[in-house]
């Protein structure tokens, strides 16, 4: 491997973050926006919301295919730990198999390269609190392994937040991916934020944002900055993500993988 390639290379999946959430004209996810005027900005159509929703979804990010795709797969995580590089995988209990079993194709991650960190699920009355402490929890547990400088590539899972007082979620969820950004670019990683799949049934697309100190100021596809965000050319699929991620890591793609890498 490459010892100037980017290291780590994090994959941020926010569950149901539709692409909607970041129309220019309402003040939410402001970070998030900012991001996209400075980095690379990509809207993806995501699965079919009929089709085994949510779990499903996430054998497309896992494995670069459409999940109708009836070909022998094969997963991110199997190619990255075959290629002799360690990942790290941190979610909450509940959504923690939709990022090992579903994203790994209905396998269970085992291979001693991978490690995995189970945020016990936390429920109260008080849904804002309950948010804030989960989305910290992660975010805190990532960032303590992740100091560690060890890992090749992680996943970092962030459960359906969306369900109320967006305003707030947004604030709760543009802190802790901002801490962790700022954190992988400190080690010259890059960070992909994405969602495994849209709630909206009538344009189904999410965002992909690609961050990294290289690619600050760069665009791979016709990025209109005087359009709102859910207003851009579709650039892809969220099965393209995985095809991606190999390249920047250096790792060619295997050729049962469908998608196509995004640069």
């Amino acid at each position: 491997m490459d010892k100037s390639r980017l290291k780590p290379i994090c994959l941020i999946i926010i569950d149901s973050f539709d692409i909607n959430y970041l129309s220019s004209d309402t003040n939410n996810f402001l970070y998030f926006k900012t991001l996209a005027n400075i980095f690379p900005f990509f809207m993806l159509r995501s699965t079919d919301t009929n089709i085994d929703y949510p779990w499903n979804s996430y054998i497309e990010l896992g494995t670069g295919s459409y999940i109708k795709d009836e070909l022998v797969r094969v997963s991110l995580q199997d190619v990255i730990s075959d290629a002799g590089l360690k990942q790290l995988y941190v979610a909450e209990s509940e959504l923690y198999p939709n990022i090992s079993y579903f994203f790994n194709n209905n396998k269970k991650i085992s291979d001693q390269k991978v490690n995995k960190i189970l945020i016990s699920e936390t429920k109260s009355d008080n849904y804002i609190n309950d948010t804030d402490m989960m989305a910290s929890n992660i975010t805190l547990k990532f960032l303590k392994e992740i100091e560690k400088k060890i890992y090749d590539f992680a996943v970092i899972a962030y459960p359906n937040f969306m369900n109320n007082n967006i305003d707030r979620v947004s604030q709760i969820l543009s802190s802790k991916v901002k801490t962790i950004v700022d954190t992988i670019l400190t080690f010259n990683g890059a960070i992909f934020i994405t969602s495994n799949t849209s709630t909206n049934k009538d344009n189904n697309f999410v965002p992909l944002f690609m961050i990294s100190k290289i690619w600050k100021d760069k665009s791979f596809v016709n990025h209109n900055h005087s359009k709102q965000l859910n207003q851009q050319i579709l650039a892809g699929n969220t099965y393209d993500m995985a095809p991606t991620i190999l390249k920047v890591m250096g790792i060619s793609k295997p050729n049962e993988m469908r998608g196509n890498s995004l640069i």
